[in-house]
């Protein structure tokens, strides 16, 4: 069985750091597997350097710049033809669609290119993975915004009928394609991202002094990094905020809060389980409407650290305890940003005072952890690239 998983890059993000560690294990347990990036410009190559096992064939086009501009002008006069989709689809039909048993994409627009494909050629069997970026464009597009994307129902459409089978990570993801496109039920598999350290060991929890707040997350301003400086600026003194996360708007708010002694901007950090396992608590209050199951989170229950994070997507369930309902920390509300800025800031607050209440959590998120291991992951992808072959 041949696989061959795809992203549109492999910057640093939720989805592309999924590919390369399923890609890993699936390699360690024998399938030949390959991972394809699509654009070759975008790739953190600290990340990928992680991952030394995994084969990755990186998409090479050439005047990207131009073609890049020219899309963007077909863009703006509401087009819908993009060129480098165009040439892509023209290496993919030469060079992957008839080289592999499963192809396996990880982006909308990166599926519906393989579905178009897939629907005039059928050389392939088609798997998706979906990591929250259909409800971001689809809800956007309906309210009249620019997505980036043009008659995005339509694509949605087309990439639901031809695509074999579709992997999401939430409830609310396969609510959005049964309710919206009829999706038959027996087409969608819920499965869970998995994680696994980089390290031969485990990773153990480590005691932090001062008290530390910790997040790590893509470098966007619509994760919460100031809702987070915001609350923490609240607490009396003694604590410490350490952030991860790179990018032009990271950069704007280590210049800001540069008097700031008392808060540590890392940048990007290629382990960060390894950042995240001196925190005393993590924290994600992403005001991003459309998360879904953070990686971030994952890392910090595997670390057995209290989690704080925003009510949205799978997050409240990836920090309870299905069998005893019991939570690894608190979930929030970020729809009224100085109302949220203010329930953060009082869970902070007490969890500095009450370290009972953190080792208590601590313990929770441990078990929390156990649905989210690499090997029940790669079993149920495994399984049903089996089943899609049969």
């Amino acid at each position: 069985m041949k696989v061959l998983i795809v992203s549109e890059t492999l910057n640093e993000g939720g989805a592309e750091m999924f590919v390369l560690r399923l890609a890993r294990r699936l390699k360690g347990s024998g399938t030949d597997v390959t991972v394809l990036n699509m654009n070759a410009a975008y790739e953190n190559r600290k990340m990928t350097a992680q991952f030394p096992e995994v084969p990755v064939i990186r998409m090479k086009m050439p005047f990207l710049k131009a073609v890049e501009k020219l899309d963007e002008w077909l863009m703006r006069l509401a087009i819908d033809f993009s060129f480098r989709y165009f040439f892509q689809s023209k290496i993919i039909k030469k060079k992957f669609a008839k080289q592999y048993d499963v192809i396996h994409t990880n982006y909308s627009r990166i599926d519906h290119l393989f579905a178009r494909i897939k629907r005039k050629t059928d050389s392939f069997r088609h798997l998706i993975t979906v990591h929250g970026d259909y409800s971001d464009q689809y809800y956007r597009s309906e309210k009249g915004e620019r997505t980036g994307w043009l008659n995005v129902k339509k694509k949605i459409r087309l990439i639901t009928d031809n695509a074999d089978e579709i992997a999401v990570v939430s409830e609310e993801q396969r609510s959005f394609f049964t309710s919206l496109f009829n999706v038959p039920p027996q087409k969608i598999y819920k499965i869970y991202y998995g994680f696994e350290s980089l390290s031969t060991e485990n990773i153990p929890s480590a005691k932090s002094d001062p008290f530390t707040i910790g997040m790590v997350a893509r470098g966007t301003g619509q994760k919460g990094w100031q809702l987070l400086i915001d609350a923490f600026l609240k607490l009396p003194p003694g604590c410490k905020l350490v952030l991860a996360g790179g990018g032009k708007y990271m950069d704007a708010l280590k210049e800001k809060y540069k008097d700031h002694s008392n808060i540590l901007f890392t940048g990007f950090h290629p382990n960060p389980a390894e950042l995240i396992k001196t925190f005393d608590v993590f924290v994600l209050p992403s005001q991003y409407p459309y998360e879904s199951l953070p990686n971030a989170i994952i890392e910090a229950l595997y670390c057995g650290k209290p989690v704080i994070a925003s009510r949205a997507g799978e997050i409240e369930a990836m920090i309870t305890d299905e069998s005893t309902g019991e939570k690894a920390g608190y979930v929030i509300d970020i729809s009224g940003t100085s109302k949220a800025t203010e329930e953060l800031y009082k869970h902070l607050f007490y969890l500095s005072r009450h370290p009972e209440q953190v080792k208590a959590f601590s313990e929770v998120a441990k078990r929390c952890f156990n649905r989210f291991r690499m090997d029940i992951c790669v079993d149920a992808y495994t399984e049903l690239y089996k089943k899609m072959l049969q």
